[in-house]
């Protein structure tokens, strides 16, 4: 075996690794393709903004005239990364060499997961719509009503929403309850839990809040990696082109050295088709989160104007 082919085959099990995370993240999302991106484009959100003029008119004239438009909110560029990792020679000498490179090949992998999720939920927190509920249960829930709202108001439908919760807030209910768990992409899985469907569960939610957004408003953005080839950085990519590697030796550092590009990016493109819910107690609401409590439970609070009387009669309902 030549030590182009033990690197090539480093290359191979490293992206092979890297696909099988993927592959299960693009199939549970419904995402049946990458789109590709050129490096510093600018990404825009998306928001709908206007109303339906319900002004009243006499017979014969102008009929109202109702004024939509679609606000291009810039929220960041997309940007490839590069990563380099080097595992010197007395690494090699100690372990072994498939194994001092291969499993540090695959903490790299796991880092590089990390760091595009995480980008991913600081998208999610942009969203603009919000929800306030003060259990688990309902805060997986409601969230899903506003959305429904939102994509009826805009003339979409989305045939799956996804649901994105924090650890430590479920982690009570996964101790006993009697359910599924999958890896996805370095969260857990659970395709029914509460009576609600499609629920991820990672440390990068912010305790106590759950975000959701259909299936149909996340794209995958990945890089034309045959063009840097034409450069001469000449990665073994994935199928789908999101992550390039290569191994090469570097004798002025007596080490091994890997090279990682990764082109992915997940992006949740409107704005309104996103919802932050909260899963707040009563009484540790705002008085404006306990309005807007009191109107999706269809509770009077008409004369009311303070917390206290707001939330007394939220108690009694």
């Amino acid at each position: 075996i030549t030590t182009a082919q033990m690197l090539a085959g480093l290359d191979r099990e490293m992206i092979r690794n890297f696909e099988q995370e993927n592959d299960r993240l693009m199939e549970i999302l419904g995402i049946t393709g990458v789109e590709v991106m050129n490096a510093n484009t600018t990404l825009f959100m998306t928001k709908v903004n206007g109303s339906l003029s319900t002004a009243t008119r006499a017979e014969g004239e102008e009929v109202p005239l109702s004024q939509y438009s679609i606000e291009k909110i810039p929220v960041g560029t997309f940007t490839p990364d590069f990563f380099r990792k080097a595992t010197t020679a007395e690494a090699v000498l100690k372990s072994g060499f498939e194994s001092a490179v291969g499993k540090t090949d695959d903490k790299m992998v796991t880092h590089i997961r990390a760091k595009r999720v995480k980008e991913f939920f600081d998208f999610l927190a942009l969203g603009t719509g919000d929800s306030f509920a003060s259990t688990l249960q309902a805060i997986l829930a409601q969230p899903d009503a506003a959305i429904d709202a939102a994509l009826e108001d805009n003339g979409d439908e989305a045939e799956r929403i996804f649901h994105f919760v924090n650890t430590f807030d479920i982690a009570d209910y996964l101790a006993t309850a009697n359910i599924t768990t999958q890896t996805a992409y370095g969260m857990r899985y659970i395709e029914t839990f509460l009576g609600v469907n499609d629920i991820f569960v990672t440390n990068k939610v912010p305790k106590g809040t759950v975000y959701a957004t259909p299936g149909n408003n996340i794209h995958l953005f990945g890089c034309d990696f045959a063009e840097l080839a034409k450069a001469g950085l000449d990665y073994t990519t994935s199928a789908n082109g999101l992550l390039g590697v290569a191994h090469d030796p570097a004798y002025r550092c007596a080490s091994g050295e890997t090279h990682a590009a990764s082109g992915m990016m997940l992006f949740p493109e409107v704005k309104d088709y996103i919802i932050v819910g909260s899963m707040t107690k009563l009484d540790d609401m705002s008085l404006d989160q306990l309005k807007a409590y009191a109107a999706r439970h269809s509770i009077d609070i008409t004369g009311k104007t303070t917390k206290a009387d707001i939330l007394a009669v939220i108690k009694a309902a």
